[in-house]
């Protein structure tokens, strides 16, 4: 990140289980943060079969949702990340 005085980025990204396609989502994301200087730290995974009330808790329907929490307002994708460019283009919105 350039500008020091940009919020920090902060990512969850909602699976369920672990599988082949919960790792594809989960390697995407984490070389597409990579790819644009930020750290492994803005991901956070959140495995629904372990902690099923944060489905309740950040009002998830779907797997994979990524839920950008800051920079605010809180954005959300639900689905595949296949789309690279696409889901950049709305996580750093």
């Amino acid at each position: 990140m350039d500008d020091p005085t940009k919020e920090q980025l902060s990512i969850l990204i909602f699976v369920a289980g672990e599988g082949a396609s919960a790792d594809i989502q989960i390697r995407t994301l984490s070389q597409l943060l990579t790819h644009h200087n930020h750290p492994a730290e803005a991901l956070e995974v959140i495995d629904l079969n372990e902690t099923p009330e944060a489905a309740i808790e950040f009002d998830i329907l779907a797997i994979p949702t990524v839920l950008r929490l800051s920079p605010k307002p809180p954005v959300r994708i639900i689905g595949e990340l296949f789309d690279e460019e696409r889901v950049w283009s709305v996580l750093s919105a």
